[in-house]
């Protein structure tokens, strides 16, 4: 209300969505507004708020206007406007129902129905409970819903309660035989899934586990995937005729690379994929709707899918590193890679022979490096990924 309340004083005319998923937001935004904001509990820390600006696409804000905002907010440079002026503050009607018909109308439905698919569902206590049964009731499916109470009070929850419903969910899955299940996160952006036999697959399975079943479908097009996924998502791509596009982490970057022409997917391989037909940031709902298409028209299990795609090991770490030597640590690595092929699209990748690779990024948000190690033998992984943690 606060938040409300300061915008209308600045002259602004304020649409408010109240308890909605991210994506649902971001839509609206693209469709009707300037800008906006969501806030939402900060991950682990109740007492906190996280805010996501938002620019008239529906994209985060990039940097450079999240320095000027701040810059703004440092100065206490704040507008204000006369009585006469304040904005207006509306409850815009058909928000939800707007979303919906975009996903369903940029999602190929064939085959659905007649597949008779039974679904689990775990929507985490989020927001996407609003939407689900709407969505589910038009693609068809039979449909089990877990953890569907709103907890607005709640923060996100961790990485162990994750885990856990994960497993939970798992089980559910196999004892119901149910074609798939998935687990939508809190804020509606996160997809996880788990295959018939209730077996969790890591979100870098899953992503690739979607982009072979999309590019067998397609077999052109192109897929952006940040420069830390596993380098068998180029193998998946190439096999099936699609065309892969390397872009930096983070939700900006992959938004920006969503915009490539061709596009048919966008992932991060932390249960974050990108509809391009739907929008340009992460959305498990729309998500959702296009892998129960994908599944419904293919002969194949989800985990007859997986066990075909190459298997492969992919390490991460985080060291601790003061913010003033972060530069010498870069060219430290640098100059340790020696004559071997680097690639500097984020931070510095190394590349080896048979695949293997690994990548030292600064963290952007934190005094500590970043590493990734790949490769497709297990103790080759290990053995990389400790040689540079002591580089």
């Amino acid at each position: 209300r606060d938040f409300i309340g300061a915008l209308a004083s600045a002259g602004l005319n304020v649409d408010v969505l109240g308890m909605s998923p991210v994506p649902v937001a971001r839509s609206h935004v693209g469709r009707a507004c300037d800008g906006g904001i969501v806030a939402r509990t900060a991950p682990g820390r109740p007492e906190s708020l996280r805010l996501m600006f938002l620019d008239a696409d529906g994209v985060d804000i990039d940097q450079r206007a999240r320095q000027d905002l701040e810059r703004i907010v440092n100065r206490h440079d704040i507008m204000r406007t006369a009585p006469t002026e304040v904005g207006s503050v509306t409850a815009p009607m058909g928000a939800i129902d707007n979303y919906v018909a975009s996903v369903m109308a940029a999602t190929d439905m064939t085959g659905v129905a007649e597949a008779g698919l039974r679904i689990v569902v775990d929507t985490a206590g989020g927001t996407g409970a609003m939407i689900l049964p709407t969505l589910m009731s038009q693609a068809e499916v039979d449909v089990i819903t877990v953890n569907s109470r709103l907890t607005p009070n709640r923060p996100t929850g961790s990485a162990e309660e994750r885990a856990d419903s994960l497993r939970r969910l798992g089980l559910l899955v196999a004892s119901s035989r149910a074609a798939l299940g998935v687990r939508i996160s809190p804020t509606g952006e996160r997809l996880s899934i788990v295959d018939e036999t209730g077996r969790v697959l890591s979100d870098d399975r899953a992503l690739l586990v979607v982009l072979d079943l999309l590019a067998a479908e397609r077999r052109s097009g192109v897929v952006a995937v940040p420069v830390t996924t596993t380098r068998v998502a180029e193998q998946v791509a190439a096999y099936h005729g699609v065309h892969m596009i390397w872009s930096p982490t983070g939700a900006q970057a992959l938004s920006r690379a969503s915009t490539a022409e061709g596009l048919i997917l966008a992932g991060d391989a932390d249960g974050g994929f990108v509809i391009p037909a739907v929008g340009r940031s992460s959305d498990a709902m729309a998500a959702l709707v296009v892998l129960l298409g994908l599944v419904a028209r293919t002969r194949l299990t989800l985990r007859q899918i997986d066990t075909r795609i190459p298997s492969t090991t992919l390490l991460r770490e985080q060291i601790s590193v003061p913010w003033a030597q972060k530069a010498s640590v870069m060219r430290a690595v640098r100059e340790a890679a020696g004559d071997a092929p680097i690639d500097e699209t984020e931070g510095v990748r190394i590349m080896f022979p048979d695949r293997a690779w690994v990548l030292v990024a600064p963290d952007p948000s934190a005094a500590a490096v970043r590493l990734w190690a790949e490769s497709p033998r297990e103790h080759e992984a290990h053995e990389l990924i400790a040689t540079w943690s002591q580089v």
